[in-house]
């Protein structure tokens, strides 16, 4: 539970508690920028969409993608409002101590709004200063050296850029920025810095009256979401037509031929790769033999077995045979960096050198 105490009065902790537990109707700025296709509130629209199989699975995805980045924002506050100590126990429903501990790793007191600075990229941003949670390691740190060390090597969990953050005080609008600046020398100050970027509108010009002030109402929540990374695939799904495949992955029709092989030249490349491996000294057994065939012979083909079948080696036949055959762009998506770099390393042993990483 809130406590009252030289800044927050009982009647804030109230406005408090109410103004988060009815959080969603305070996502205004995040809801703008990821608003779905169609508004629950939109009834005739709605009604479209549930005749639209295509339209349908787009605004389910859109939706599911929305609140894996809203909810640990949401968890954070509510778990915040949910913790009360009642004779020294917590009360029954309230997070656990070490839950609680968790969420506090996040929150950030004492916030003081210092001035408007720009980044190379000209983006505009809000320097705040703020106190760190007690417990966090800094704290224990005593020289600037060791400070700016810390926060260059090991720090980067607190609030690293492009995290997505909010102040939020009693009864007040939860104000959502991200941050676009985060300097080991200004993290090293008596009192931390970084550079947060309002959505312009009334929370910016909020943000910026309170300009020389300390905000001892405000507290800064950091959620671990990255907010640049997930809103580039909202908004491609926003702007999608239509669902590609959709004949096969919305309606569940037979699987197409694709354009770039026919029959013949599919039956060519699979006793191709049959006579490549035993010259090899191996062989594809015939349920190897078939995935191969179903993965050239068809748009949408998933094949599955245990570890150790032979799903990367049929790969690795897969993807030169269709890079040969058509101009076809191939975009290979691992699980972990590991495999990737296995499937790549046999790719460039099979002759494919035109490639790019990305991530790792």
């Amino acid at each position: 539970m809130c406590k009252a105490n030289a800044s927050f009065s009982p009647a804030d902790c109230v406005k408090f508690m109410s103004a988060l537990l009815e959080f969603d109707d305070h996502l205004d700025m995040l809801y703008r920028l990821t608003k779905p296709r169609v508004s629950g509130r939109d009834h005739e629209a709605a009604e479209a969409i549930a005749k639209a199989p295509e339209a349908q699975l787009l605004d389910r995805h859109f939706r599911l993608l929305r609140e894996d980045m809203v909810a640990p924002l949401r968890e954070v506050l509510r778990t915040l409002t949910q913790w009360q100590q009642l004779d020294g126990n917590a009360a029954w429903g309230a997070p656990t101590q070490a839950a609680m501990q968790q969420v506090l790793r996040n929150v950030y007191h004492q916030v003081s709004v210092l001035g408007v600075c720009k980044q190379q990229n000209r983006m505009a941003c809000v320097m705040l200063s703020f106190v760190l949670p007690p417990g966090h390691h800094a704290n224990r740190l005593e020289t600037r050296k060791e400070k700016e060390e810390f926060w260059d090597k090991h720090g980067r969990g607190t609030l690293p850029l492009n995290a997505l953050v909010c102040l939020a005080a009693p009864g007040d609008p939860l104000l959502f920025g991200t941050v676009v600046r985060r300097e080991p020398k200004e993290m090293a100050e008596a009192l931390p810095l970084v550079g947060v970027s309002f959505e312009a509108g009334r929370g910016l010009e909020q943000v910026l009256a309170w300009i020389g002030r300390s905000l001892t109402k405000k507290v800064l929540v950091q959620v671990s979401t990255n907010l640049l990374s997930i809103r580039p695939v909202l908004e491609g799904l926003q702007a999608l037509p239509t669902v590609p495949l959709a004949e096969e992955l919305v309606y569940g029709q037979a699987p197409q031929r694709p354009s770039y092989l026919s029959a013949a030249q599919v039956e060519a490349v699979v006793a191709q790769q049959q006579l490549d491996t035993q010259l090899a000294g191996r062989a594809l057994d015939p349920s190897q033999a078939a995935a191969l065939e179903h993965g050239l012979g068809q748009r949408v083909a998933l094949i599955q077995g245990p570890p150790g079948t032979g799903k990367t080696f049929i790969g690795v036949m897969l993807s030169p045979a269709i890079v040969r055959h058509s101009q076809e762009t191939i975009l290979c998506v691992c699980y972990t960096n590991h495999a990737l770099d296995q499937f790549l390393e046999a790719l460039l042993d099979k002759g494919i050198k035109d490639i790019v990483r990305i991530g790792g």
